[in-house]
């Protein structure tokens, strides 16, 4: 098997969140706007309690939400032949609309906040140096000072930069992990002899 291919259980965690939040997100919103319809005697609060609990709990409250509806007894008459009906559908479809619109934007916010963390960037230059690329991993790292200066994290940096080639942008990095408290940095204790 090609070292490409080699994939942790974090690495494919990792991309397929978004597309499991996606899909939980979309199904909250559906279960919101069929439970009004569905449950039209019940409150507003029991549509949103079903929507909350599809998009926490999708693969154990969808398939219950969905028995439930099977066995519904099933209600048209008055939608088809109204005059109002189409006001009433969008009516009906504007509290889900606002409810996916929230969803999604506060979604947004916190995977860019996320994609943009010190820990991501950390596993990203972890990953790109696995596989051999050093200019993204130098990229990623530089990116991961700028938002905290570590000194691991600059020891990290001048084994990718030695790695890269660039030794006196590594030891550089090196002095300057040393200097912050950085236990062990080889290119320093070579100096130092």
């Amino acid at each position: 098997m090609a070292a490409d291919w080699q994939l942790s259980a974090a690495d494919i965690s990792e991309a397929v969140w978004p597309a499991a939040l996606l899909v939980s997100a979309l199904a909250s919103v559906w279960v919101l706007h069929d439970a009004r319809r569905l449950f039209k005697s019940y409150s507003l609060l029991l549509a949103l309690a079903c929507a909350l609990l599809t998009l926490a709990l999708p693969p154990v409250f969808l398939p219950l939400y969905l028995a439930r509806r099977l066995f519904a007894r099933k209600e048209t008459k008055g939608e088809e032949g109204d005059a109002d009906a189409r006001p009433r559908r969008l009516k009906r479809l504007a509290l889900p609309v606002a409810y996916g619109a929230a969803l999604f934007a506060v979604g947004g916010f916190l995977f860019v906040r996320d994609y943009r963390s010190f820990e991501a960037r950390l596993a990203r230059a972890r990953l790109a140096t696995h596989h051999g690329r050093h200019e993204r991993a130098v990229a990623e790292y530089r990116a991961a000072l700028r938002l905290r200066d570590d000194a691991h994290t600059r020891k990290l940096l001048g084994m990718v930069l030695l790695a890269a080639g660039r030794r006196e942008e590594a030891l550089a990095e090196f002095r300057e992990a040393a200097r912050a408290g950085e236990p062990n940095v080889p290119a320093v204790e070579e100096e130092a002899r």
